[in-house]
């Protein structure tokens, strides 16, 4: 698979058009193929120059889960789930890959972590700020997979719950979901503008609403038992435990830091037929940090 994305890396870098050898255009993992289209004219086409990116990518993202968790549920814990993030053997897994998934973390974790500093600041401009990040980061996701359209899931999710608790339909959480519908709607649309033939096949005949699910991955349970199977049924045991633990101590912060695994997982379990691990890799350094909360929990 990271063939596939080199092929068109190279189109881009040689022709400014993103496209597979056959001729057939394709853009799914824009922003990624303009990532590595960029290396290879600087560096040329070796693997190391080729899974760079990458590296340095999940590199930065053990900082950035440091930087999204800490408001959300200290520092001691956002401390732990970096740690977490730097020696998960899956972590280390994708960031030698030349492939999009460790770019996609990347934007998910600065899109959850801008909301709430969008919806928490008390400084007009730094609201401001932050929403014009929230909605470049979920652009750019969509450009980079077009899985990108979930990173919605979780803010959606706070802001209806917020809204309703509100009782006030004229709250500032009706406009924030409002706002949150419009531009998942834009999202749709620039996912349908851009898919080829290719695209269509897979993910409206293979995947999605009504789509075709693997008979090996029918199981309804499929990433949760994944994520038992492979990382561990004492891992999987506390992050379900401190997921809870987040939500009764932490109240609106947990709730949200438990919202940016629960939410897309969800939608990934119920709405896409077509079931992968790496489909939630995005979502990842939310699963750790449920982890680290309750390995907080336990030990202290």
């Amino acid at each position: 698979d990271e063939l596939v994305h080199v092929f068109v890396a190279q189109s881009i870098a040689e022709t400014g058009r993103a496209a597979l050898p056959s001729g057939e255009p394709y853009y799914n993992g824009t922003i990624f193929h303009l990532i590595l289209a960029a290396m290879i004219r600087l560096f040329g086409e070796g693997e190391a120059a080729l899974r760079a990116s990458s590296v340095v990518l999940s590199a930065v993202n053990v900082a950035l889960t440091y930087w999204v968790m800490r408001p959300l549920v200290g520092r001691p814990v956002a401390l732990i789930a970096a740690i977490g993030m730097a020696l998960s053997p899956w972590n280390v897994a994708w960031a030698r890959q030349a492939r999009f998934y460790t770019l996609h973390q990347t934007l998910y974790l600065v899109h959850v972590g801008a909301f709430w500093r969008a919806i928490d600041s008390g400084e007009r401009g730094r609201r401001i700020g932050f929403a014009g990040v929230v909605i470049v980061t979920f652009f750019l996701g969509v450009l980079t997979s077009y899985h990108g359209l979930i990173f919605l899931a979780a803010p959606g999710a706070y802001a209806v719950g917020q809204a309703i608790a509100s009782r006030k339909w004229n709250s500032r959480w009706t406009w924030i979901v409002i706002a949150i519908g419009v531009v998942g709607v834009a999202g749709i649309g620039l996912i349908g503008g851009l898919m080829n033939t290719v695209d269509r096949k897979a993910v409206i005949e293979n995947g999605g609403l009504g789509g075709t699910i693997l008979s090996t991955r029918e199981y309804r349970a499929y990433y949760f038992d994944w994520l038992r199977r492979n990382l561990g049924s004492g891992f999987f045991l506390l992050a379900l435990g401190g997921g809870v633990a987040m939500i009764v101590r932490e109240r609106a912060r947990g709730v949200y830091a438990a919202l940016a695994f629960w939410a897309p997982i969800l939608v990934l379990t119920f709405l896409i037929g077509y079931r992968w691990p790496r489909f939630m890799f995005f979502l990842y350094p939310f699963y750790i940090a449920a982890w680290a909360y309750g390995l907080a929990v336990t030990v202290g």
